[in-house]
């Protein structure tokens, strides 16, 4: 799961030519097992997320 997750925000700073310490933010439609496996994740502080339904907007900031 963090897999997956961690290739979509690389993606995205690929494509936005983000870098360094933006923040790179990506929507995934997770199933609800990938929901229960991702809620069960322990992920650091450079991570902000939310979800609505089984969205899940997440956000990653490179550390300074």
């Amino acid at each position: 799961m963090l897999n997956k997750i961690e290739m979509a925000i690389d993606r995205e700073a690929m494509r936005t030519g983000k870098m360094g310490t933006d923040t790179v933010t990506v929507r995934l439609n997770l199933t609800d097992a990938e929901k229960e496996e991702f809620l069960n994740l322990d992920l650091s502080d450079n991570y902000s997320w939310e979800f609505e339904g089984n969205e899940l907007t997440i956000s990653y900031t490179e550390e300074i």
